[in-house]
């Protein structure tokens, strides 16, 4: 098992330069398609169909299936085949407890060494937001949201540290599209200006405040989640438009 799961964290890396395997290109399409909910919880992945639509064998979609597995995306049942995993309460809550903890490491190593660069790196990217907002355009915000966030991460210099926070983002992106994609207007204010006090923060190299608040950050998005999925409760997630 922690051969599989050194596996998925190699084939998961984007950095690599040498072109992917075949098991490889299947794992990050599947991926793909499963975090952007284009394929949805309890869809049937057959490994043959699979196999015929990339034109390969099916051998390295059975070994891409089993990558997705480890990373808990999908659930391989015996004599069933294999499906794509649901997304559940417990699930969001994981994500954000996992998120908060990494991005308040993240703060500490930014802190103490915050140039005007990064600076203003984030600011533009928070300004960018603004102008989503006033567009009434959750979508693109929902991008340049995941954008800070990975550009925070990315800016401590820890790989690490980047690759979890990354696999973080693509879980919150993927319960985003499933059960929110619609409802985000109207909600976006408050994570908006808590953007623009973590930057305030940071520039001040004031590092419990911005660990406060960036873990209120989380805390904020996760309370809002978990109060919409209870109001879907016992409710299939709405199909994509």
């Amino acid at each position: 098992m922690i051969c599989l799961v050194l596996q998925v964290l190699f084939v998961h890396n984007h950095r690599m330069i040498s072109p992917p395997t075949k098991q490889q290109a299947v794992y990050r399409h599947l991926r793909g398609q499963i975090m952007k909910a284009r394929l949805r919880p309890g869809q049937r992945l057959v490994i043959d169909d699979i196999a015929r639509e990339q034109g390969i064998s099916a051998i390295p979609v059975r070994e891409a299936i089993k990558l997705l597995e480890a990373e808990h995306l999908v659930d391989c049942i015996p004599h069933a085949g294999a499906r794509v995993t649901s997304v559940t309460p417990q699930n969001v809550l994981e994500t954000f407890l996992i998120l908060e903890n990494l991005e308040a490491v993240a703060v500490s190593q930014l802190t103490p060494v915050y140039t005007d660069v990064l600076h203003e790196e984030l600011s533009s990217l928070v300004r960018k937001m603004d102008d989503s907002l006033g567009k009434d355009d959750p979508e693109s915000w929902s991008r340049l949201n995941i954008e800070f966030h990975r550009t925070m991460a990315k800016q401590t210099g820890m790989p690490m540290l980047l690759e979890m926070t990354e696999r973080a983002l693509d879980c919150w992106d993927r319960i985003r599209l499933l059960y929110f994609k619609n409802q985000m207007t109207g909600h976006l204010t408050r994570p908006q200006s808590e953007h623009h006090a973590l930057i305030k923060a940071l520039s001040k190299r004031d590092s419990a405040r911005a660990d406060v608040l960036i873990r209120r950050h989380n805390q904020s998005a996760l309370k809002f989640c978990l109060s919409l999925i209870d109001k879907k409760a016992n409710t299939t997630p709405p199909a994509l438009p």
